[in-house]
């Protein structure tokens, strides 16, 4: 885990200073599904674009799976690789997450990591679906650590100047 931090934190650093960065802002929303144990996904995060390929997104995150109530609120930092087709946007993702398991009144720390597929409706508006893992340590014990893979449909909603 302090790995991944180590990693997100250079990048986040580096990428900035390396390459011109466009003052293009996107929100993003999602929702979505826990495979195989089902429950409720949905984010919200504000992306910065650097350049064409590079961005950074932060926001809020609730998860849950069918056997907690109250589910999982979480503060996540995703890194992301774009590469643009023309109407359809593919782009993997890496991210670090931190938050409360509501249920059982414990911190945790986790990651997620995935693709991401955009269909380009406008300049303004993507449609989307996202695959993607998620390991998260912290909910029974200290060195417990549960993994899942998700499923998410998304809309990202581009501000700013145009390209």
């Amino acid at each position: 885990m302090k790995t991944v931090l180590s990693i997100l934190f250079f990048t986040c650093i580096i990428i900035p200073s390396a390459v011109s960065a466009q003052s293009k802002n996107i929100f993003v929303f999602e929702g979505g599904s826990h495979i195989p144990d089902p429950g409720a996904r949905v984010s919200a995060r504000y992306a910065h674009l650097f350049n064409d390929s590079w961005s950074m997104e932060l926001g809020g995150l609730y998860f849950n799976s069918s056997d907690e109530l109250a589910g999982n609120a979480a503060g996540i930092v995703r890194l992301v690789y774009t590469v643009d087709f023309l109407s359809i946007i593919p782009s993997l993702f890496v991210s670090v997450l931190g938050g409360w398991n509501i249920t059982n009144s414990k911190s945790f720390a986790g990651f997620d990591y995935g693709l991401n597929v955009d269909y380009l409706y406008s300049r303004k508006l993507r449609f989307g679906i996202t695959l993607g893992g998620q390991s998260v340590s912290g909910f029974e014990s200290e060195d417990a650590v549960k993994s899942s893979f998700f499923f998410t449909l998304g809309i990202r909603i581009t501000t700013g100047d145009e390209w």
